[in-house]
């Protein structure tokens, strides 16, 4: 399997416009159409604590240009929460396949109908479409050194993993107040409830 989606990253089409960055329904949906289904394959994803996944992305953002850089952690979270809000949620973005082009962000002049990709819980990353997890593994960033050995040693791949996108930060909890902490908590229930997160 690992070697089929390296092929795949190599086919860019408009269908598939990014092959580093595809949700479990979307493999699925490759697989069928490509004849590839196959039972014996490994099917496996990294989650992320929520909170934690906000501070990074946040300052991912920020180092790339994304967000601007006079716009505090506590002004993202809330603009997130109105964009959340006024998109109604994940759930429609989800559903809608039209929605799967939706890559851009719209912090700038494009306006996707839909919440993109890249704010979705992981839990709609590694879901059928049924809304089921059925793969065979989910590993933790928190614990990925360890995670990522379960994986290793089933497909025969190396051990240690270099370490990229690396950032010099506190604690994740330092950037939170109380008002934001909760709001993470709402957006992302569907990860702290599938995959057990807590702030702590």
């Amino acid at each position: 399997m690992a070697s089929f989606f390296l092929k795949l990253r190599d086919r860019p089409t408009l269908n598939r416009p990014n092959q580093k960055h595809q949700t479990y329904t979307e493999i699925l949906n490759i697989l069928h159409r490509t004849n590839e289904v196959r039972d014996d394959y490994f099917k496996f994803s990294f989650v992320r604590n929520p909170w934690d996944r906000q501070v990074g992305r946040f300052f991912h953002d920020k180092r790339v240009g994304d967000i601007p850089a006079d716009v505090t952690f506590e002004q993202w979270i809330k603009w997130f929460e109105m964009r959340f809000n006024s998109k109604k949620g994940f759930l429609p973005a989800f559903e809608d396949p039209s929605a799967l082009g939706a890559w851009c962000s719209s912090l700038g002049s494009i306006k996707p109908k839909f919440l993109t990709r890249w704010d979705w819980p992981c839990f709609y990353w590694c879901c059928d479409e049924g809304q089921q997890l059925n793969l065979d593994f989910i590993g933790r960033v928190e614990n990925l050194a360890e995670d990522w050995k379960v994986v290793a040693k089933k497909l025969d791949l190396p051990l240690e993993l270099p370490h990229k996108n690396q950032s010099n930060r506190g604690p994740y909890q330092d950037y939170y107040t109380r008002e934001t902490r909760d709001i993470v908590e709402t957006i992302f229930a569907k990860d702290i409830e599938h995959f057990n997160y807590t702030f702590d």
